[in-house]
């Protein structure tokens, strides 16, 4: 995907107590020109929306393959230190 601009996505997961985690989603767009910042402006108000959307479906799909059970990590699962980055460029 295109972008007038760099864009970051980091996720930071944290065990809070024995069955409770804490994840945390930095969003980071750096425009380029102009351009960058009229696509910055215009699309700001939806991050309001989408991100919580976003975090609510990645809980959704951690409780399902967990069974219920918050001590049992899925085998898909990342270990909880690493972090996803994920940044489009042109």
């Amino acid at each position: 995907m295109w972008l007038p601009g760099d864009a970051e996505l980091d996720f930071t997961v944290r065990p809070i107590t024995s069955d409770s985690t804490q994840v945390e989603m930095t969003a980071r767009f750096r425009p380029r020109g102009l351009m960058g910042l009229a696509y910055w402006y215009s699309v700001y108000p939806l991050h309001g929306f989408v991100f919580p959307v976003m975090l609510r479906g990645i809980k959704r799909a951690v409780e399902s393959r967990s069974g219920g059970d918050p001590n049992r990590v899925p085998e898909s699962a990342a270990p909880a230190s690493s972090k996803t980055d994920a940044r489009t460029k042109p």
